[in-house]
């Protein structure tokens, strides 16, 4: 990805290449001056950025501007993640958050309900970074000592074993993974 200064002062140009065949040309994205762009994340149609100030943005990929999430205005993001139809964020003070498709229990709220604004994620906490992926998601937190990455909780779908609980249930909830630390 390029950042460039745009001919107009009004804000920063993103240049992102869409995954479509369709749409070969590169699209531009318009973001308020002075955004700097810490950390992308994409899905098929969707995009999350993650500001240097911890502002969180969100576009499809036919939208010239992507628009901040207000849900998140007051939070300071360190971390964004796209599953296939739903996203993750988590913040410097060490709480999660996700929205969108709730099927398989992939959001994590002990529901496989929709979800349209960034809900918090319960019983985690200080969470270091976040992953999402087709129908499953993953929290990584540090341990009570602040041992980052110490602690691995996974959600959602599960039908090939991808949670690594041993078994092929879903899990609507975080649920805390052996990585043999």
């Amino acid at each position: 990805r390029r950042v460039r200064r745009a001919s107009r002062p009004l804000g920063r140009w993103l240049t992102c290449t869409p995954a479509s065949a369709t749409s070969p040309s590169p699209n531009r994205l318009l973001l308020p001056a002075p955004t700097r762009i810490r950390a992308v994340a994409a899905s098929k149609e969707s995009y999350l950025l993650l500001a240097e100030t911890g502002q969180v943005y969100e576009g499809l990929f036919d939208d010239a501007e992507p628009r901040p999430i207000e849900a998140l205005a007051q939070a300071r993001c360190r971390s964004v993640a796209c599953g296939e139809e739903h996203y993750l964020v988590c913040t410097f003070d060490g709480i999660a958050y996700s929205w969108g498709r709730g099927a398989d229990g992939r959001l994590g709220h002990d529901s496989e309900r929709d979800v349209a604004r960034p809900r918090v994620i319960q019983n985690v906490s200080r969470v270091v970074a976040v992953a999402g992926g087709d129908d499953h998601s993953c929290v990584l937190c540090a341990d009570a000592g602040g041992v980052e990455g110490s602690e691995v909780y996974l959600f959602g779908g599960n039908a090939r074993g991808q949670l690594g609980t041993g078994d092929r249930y879903e899990c609507l909830t975080p649920t805390r993974v052996d990585v043999g630390t």
